[in-house]
């Protein structure tokens, strides 16, 4: 209940910024798109989206072959973005502007904010040495960017590549993508390699991970 709360929260605020003059300069805006899998509907399904997003909806026959790969199961939706390339920015402007100062410096024990009334960590993959948790490793994240087009495709694999602390990308995966992006016939000016941090016990269990935006 606390997790639906904390979304709600944060989908309405998105929203409003959406609505705002300010979102341009915050980067946000709504993205439309699918997500296929050739396993089951529970792999793309999301509980959150289909009660937020007005449109969210099974995906026809028709669009399930809109991108090559023998897709059985999709789900098209709209839904927000923001963009961190400029949204961290403009939220430490306006943190800059309500009075807050930043810090830079190296935390290496959690006591040493021992002075401070809130903390909040959002350490990521720092917290496996600031809290000594041996369990947390990265998830992998193949990120290409490509010139705008109509329709983006999520393409859900049975994958997870854990504990992939190397910043190259992993080249199977990349050849693999670079395939699909052939077929569409799109320009891809960037392309990004992220990590995120994850618990190798939840990351087993779940057994899904690898996407394509």
């Amino acid at each position: 209940m606390f997790s639906r709360e904390i979304i709600d929260d944060s989908w309405r605020y998105y929203r409003e910024l959406l609505a705002s003059e300010n979102a341009v300069a915050a980067g946000i805006c709504e993205l439309s798109g699918y997500f296929f899998t050739k396993d089951g509907p529970e792999k793309v399904s999301n509980a959150h989206l289909a009660r937020l997003c007005a449109d969210y909806r099974p995906a026809t026959e028709r669009e399930l072959r809109l991108c090559p790969g023998g897709w059985t199961n999709g789900v098209f939706c709209t839904t927000l973005l923001a963009d961190d390339t400029y949204h961290l920015g403009w939220l430490t402007e306006r943190f800059k502007e309500a009075g807050g100062t930043i810090i830079e410096a190296e935390v290496r024990d959690l006591r040493e904010l021992a002075g401070y009334d809130i903390v909040a960590n959002c350490s990521g993959l720092g917290a496996k040495r600031l809290l000594n948790d041996r369990r947390l490793v990265p998830l992998r994240g193949q990120v290409y960017k490509l010139r705008p087009i109509e329709d983006f495709w999520g393409i859900v694999k049975q994958e997870v590549y854990k504990g992939g602390w190397r910043a190259a990308s992993e080249v199977q995966l990349k050849n693999r993508i670079q395939r699909v992006l052939r077929s569409i016939r799109e320009e891809v000016p960037r392309t990004m390699m992220g990590r995120v941090p994850e618990r190798v016990r939840r990351a087993e269990r779940r057994g899904v991970n690898s996407s394509l935006h």
